[in-house]
């Protein structure tokens, strides 16, 4: 399991967001923190292989980090608005 093998990335209307997804099972969605060089590998990919045991494991990067698409002004203004849409992307 690594950072390519897990690698997705899904468009939304806002713009595209990557994430790594992982397992099967209860959808565990895991959302990282703010700050520089933060992604969703960055805080979770050491614990993947462990939560995909038992979970379909969706690693997000949320908007302006890791490779998700940037935007303007401040990031953590429009996350929760990011995971409205990544989970409607995702059905």
């Amino acid at each position: 399991m690594d950072f390519e093998g897990t690698s997705r990335t899904v468009k939304t209307e806002r713009g595209a967001l990557h994430y790594h997804e992982a397992g099967e099972g209860p959808p565990l969605l895991l959302l990282h923190g703010s700050g520089p060089g933060v992604s969703g590998w960055a805080n979770f990919g050491a614990n993947l292989p462990v939560f995909a045991q038992h979970y379909r494991c969706l690693v997000l990067d949320l908007p302006g980090y890791g490779k998700s698409d940037p935007v303007a002004g401040h990031p953590v203004m429009v996350g929760a608005q990011a995971v409205r849409d990544f989970l409607a992307a995702l059905g």
